[in-house]
């Protein structure tokens, strides 16, 4: 199944200079009838390499895709303004708009209705419905970026690529797009005609500022530099239209210099045509998706594409005329059909089909005839439908906007409602509750000492010995727990957790890159809680990290970092040794909670409730849960347990063993008579939380 990434690396599809797919006038000298071959092709180049990467092929770099897109659409759309100025002297925007609405929602729509009917027959109630909802609600309004931005990236969330609307975001993007630039374009061209009689100088200026700003916003949110209301700066950077106009500009300021008519020679056209092309090729092969991205790696394909568009200006280039051959110029004209269908059908044929390594490949090949017939039978009579007046026009985006809202909207509500099945309810009422520290607020990236722990203070005896709950998620789960052992024993409780972020004297690097707000919450947490007066520190770790492939250990100490999983055991018995033994030595008493057993899944590598049908569902709820042999857990998690064990004997602090209680006949199940022991296959449930609350009780009866 292609990663969150590839699931997120869409984008807009294939559109020529009026926006439409097919003749256009062309930009460049020679006849104004001429057909922008190298564009279409360019175009086919583009979806290609995306539906190769969601597909899951060999193309490391294909989500570079998108600003391949992103880069042709600057062009066309400045070129079809620059004209719309030189002939009539302003931007006719209620023409420009009408032609975006024939052109763009219709065919949208009808993929998000299709969307909303197979959502609720092949999607879980328990959050993948929800998250499509949320995006058609979004990807229907033009702001699917800022849906699934709200929707991907945080730890409750389904994984991105159960989105089957998550492509959508690029296509919300070049939206915003178009709702915003030609207002700046007209603006840049009057400017320029009023200061200097030329208006396309005024234009470049204008785009030029547009590329400097947007490049830096991009620069400074991919590498983790936060702004106001944005918590997620990296996501932000991927999704937001401020982030990603840069792109656009680029194409555009192509336009304004092909405006001039200065073509290059052919030999000069060639050398720049052929230089972007490799640049592509490069793009393509060598960037990971691992990749800081857009960060300043996005400039090789930004770029790539500019260069191929400069190229293309020049008569009887080599690489035009491969680029217009028909097989490309036939792709190319239904690559936003193909687009908007690819990826929703990856995603509910990996749902019917999970094992099938085959199935994406399969279902990305049966989208492009799909594709064909809905360019060639829908989109294309409506778009053609020139004739159409302004209130038919407006009563065509209204039907597209509203129809998929109001089906999204049923979605949204029966899902949360729990489609009325009370078996599903039952249910939903043990694994859906969110756990205290999540709703309180308490399980975020920020260090211990700057947080304000009132809301995750829970009070005790005044002036006793305080407990702390510290360390990731598979701490956090255990915050019903550890309050409920608390007010049992008049002791203050406060919970402060970060996801993905144990508690432990490492440095975690994920593609290459250190994770600094993790090591920034284990430094300043660990030496804040060392002065605090004696206490009682439950600490917990899902320890993943020994066994995950993407993660690299490093000793913050020597500088020694470890990628292989024995390695990796050792550095983190040393790592965890040296956190407890500094807790214990400024007077608290420990308490390690050994790893719970983790269970797989089918479809992906842990269990979730949200890879569960509604159908599924309303058949047994029983049939969603999963069970492991004790056995089997034990012999995956040997070098997490041995590493947790070696440091808390090392270190002299007590152990917590839940492996009996969770799973009492060697077998671990998530669903136990009825019960529901897990939330997923990391954590265990709010209620399961509660249950052990005895446990935490008796561990820390003994501490201070």
């Amino acid at each position: 199944m292609p990663t969150a990434r590839r699931a997120a690396a869409g984008s807009s599809g294939g559109r020529s200079a009026d926006g439409s797919v097919g003749p256009s006038p062309s930009p460049s000298p020679g006849p104004p009838s001429r057909r922008l071959g190298d564009i279409q092709g360019l175009r086919a180049v583009a979806v290609l390499l995306v539906v190769a990467y969601h597909a899951g092929l060999p193309v490391q770099g294909g989500f570079v895709g998108v600003d391949v897109f992103f880069v042709i659409s600057g062009f066309v759309i400045t070129m079809l303004l620059l004209r719309e100025l030189a002939a009539h002297g302003r931007i006719r925007f209620r023409r420009f708009y009408a032609r975006r609405i024939r052109r763009l929602l219709p065919a949208l729509a009808l993929v998000l209705t299709v969307t909303a009917l197979l959502s609720m027959v092949l999607q879980s109630p328990f959050g993948s419905q929800q998250d499509t909802a949320v995006a058609g609600v979004g990807a229907s309004m033009w702001l699917a970026n800022v849906a699934l931005y709200l929707v991907t990236g945080d730890y409750f969330d389904n994984a991105a690529e159960t989105i089957p609307l998550l492509h959508t975001w690029s296509l919300a993007v070049e939206e915003q797009f178009y709702l915003v630039f030609p207002v700046l374009l007209a603006v840049g061209y009057w400017w320029g005609r009023r200061k200097q009689r030329r208006g396309v100088g005024g234009a470049t200026l204008v785009m030029a500022a547009v590329v400097a700003a947007s490049f830096a916003i991009s620069l400074w949110l991919s590498y983790g530099h936060g702004l106001p209301f944005i918590d997620k700066p990296s996501t932000a950077a991927f999704y937001s239209a401020p982030s990603r106009a840069w792109e656009f500009g680029i194409g555009g300021l192509v336009a304004l210099w092909a405006d001039r008519g200065t073509p290059l020679s052919r030999a000069a056209g060639a050398a720049v045509g052929w230089t972007g092309a490799a640049l592509l090729l490069a793009a393509a092969t060598l960037i990971p998706d691992t990749a800081v991205f857009p960060g300043s790696v996005a400039v090789v394909p930004v770029v790539g594409t500019a260069l191929v568009i400069v190229g293309g200006r020049t008569e009887g280039g080599a690489l035009g005329r491969l680029l217009a051959r028909r097989p490309l110029q036939a792709i190319g004209d239904v690559s936003y059909s193909w687009y908007l269908w690819h990826w929703p059908l990856i995603v509910f044929a990996h749902l019917v089909w999970p094992s099938d390594s085959g199935v994406t490949v399969a279902a990305a090949v049966i989208a492009l005839p799909l594709a064909w017939a809905s360019y060639t039978y829908f989109e294309q009579p409506i778009r053609r439908g020139g004739g159409l007046s302004a209130w038919a026009t407006v009563r065509l985006a209204v039907v597209s906007i509203v129809v998929p809202i109001l089906l999204f909207g049923v979605v949204y509500a029966e899902a949360t409602r729990s489609w009325g099945n009370p078996a599903i309810a039952a249910m939903a009422e043990q694994v859906r509750p969110v756990p205290t520290g999540y709703r309180e607020g308490c399980h975020s990236s920020t260090p211990v000492p700057a947080r304000n722990l009132t809301r995750c203070t829970f009070e005790g005896r005044p002036g006793g010995p305080r407990v702390f709950l510290v360390g990731d998620s598979n701490a956090g789960q255990y915050a019903e727990a550890v309050i409920d052992a608390g007010r049992a024993l008049d002791r203050t409780v406060v919970l402060a957790t970060m996801s993905g972020c144990p508690l432990i004297d490492l440095v975690f690097e994920r593609a290459g890159r250190p994770d600094d707000d993790c090591r920034i919450f284990q430094e300043q947490s660990t030496r804040w809680l060392t002065e605090q007066a004696g206490a009682s520190i439950v600490i917990a770790a899902a320890n993943e990290a020994i066994n995950d492939p993407e993660v690299t250990l490093r000793d913050p100490l020597t500088g020694e970092g470890a990628s292989e999983p024995s390695a990796k055991q050792r550095l983190w018995a040393a790592g965890l040794e040296r956190t407890l033994t500094a807790l214990k030595s400024a007077g608290h008493a420990v308490l390690m909670v050994n790893v719970i057993p983790h269970l797989g899944g089918d479809q992906q590598r842990w269990w979730s409730p949200s890879q569960c049908a509604l159908p599924t569902l309303r058949d047994s709820v029983s049939d969603c849960g999963v069970e492991v042999p004790l056995q089997d857990v034990d012999e995956t998690q040997a070098r997490a347990r041995t590493a947790e064990h070696d440091a808390a004997a090392s270190a002299g602090v007590q152990e917590m063993d839940l492996r009996a209680v969770l799973c009492p006949d060697s077998s671990c199940r998530s669903v136990r008579d009825g019960v529901w022991i897990y939330r997923d296959g990391l954590h265990i449930s709010t209620r399961q939380s509660h249950a052990l609350a005895g446990e935490f009780e008796i561990a820390l009866g003994g501490n201070p």
